[in-house]
């Protein structure tokens, strides 16, 4: 008739069988959560390598104030970009949360980053965009001609939720623009 340790085996086989399948998905969720985040460091060191190079082109080929205005989330100056002898005007500015309103992320933001009045969004993401200007002595200046350095803080977001969870990452860091060092 039924043997009793052949039920017992076969139940012990359907609980470890159902314990590994939920070890299974547990790993999956972490490892998609953990996809996100190593998106979101890629794209926030992407968007810093191209700050860092276009700042630290402030005033290149530029006689007198190369910084044209200075907020917290946006700036404009002056430098020869393609070293033609014609200073070019470059602005990077923080869009609107409204702006992004096709992703699922509520705060996420475009970069705007304008050459010569020809403006267009070059990342999507951003969840804050900070500027922070310092003179020689590494005191924060509200002086465009006294600029030295320019302190840089940023937080990625992804666009979309999985699992409740948004891919995230932070850099801060700090340029220092040869053609200001010489002021």
């Amino acid at each position: 008739m039924f043997d009793a340790e052949l039920i017992g085996t076969y139940f012990i086989a359907g609980v470890f069988i159902l314990a590994l399948l939920n070890v299974n998905e547990l790993v999956m969720e972490d490892n998609t959560i953990n996809g996100l985040n190593v998106l979101a460091q890629e794209s926030v060191v992407d968007i810093a390598d191209m700050l860092l190079t276009d700042l630290g082109r402030i005033g290149r080929g530029v006689s007198g104030t190369a910084i044209l205005s200075m907020g917290d989330s946006a700036l404009t100056f002056l430098a020869d970009l393609d070293q033609d002898g014609t200073a070019d005007t470059l602005t990077y500015s923080l869009g609107l949360a409204s702006e992004a309103s096709e992703t699922e992320n509520p705060q996420d933001c475009y970069l705007y980053r304008g050459v010569n009045g020809n403006s267009q969004d070059i990342a999507l993401g951003l969840t804050s965009l900070h500027f922070t200007y310092y003179d020689i002595s590494g005191i924060q200046t509200s002086d465009p001609t006294a600029v030295r350095s320019i302190g840089i803080s940023m937080t990625y977001q992804t666009s979309y939720y999985f699992e409740g969870h948004l891919g995230s990452a932070s850099w801060q860091g700090r340029v220092f623009p040869k053609s200001l060092q010489l002021g």
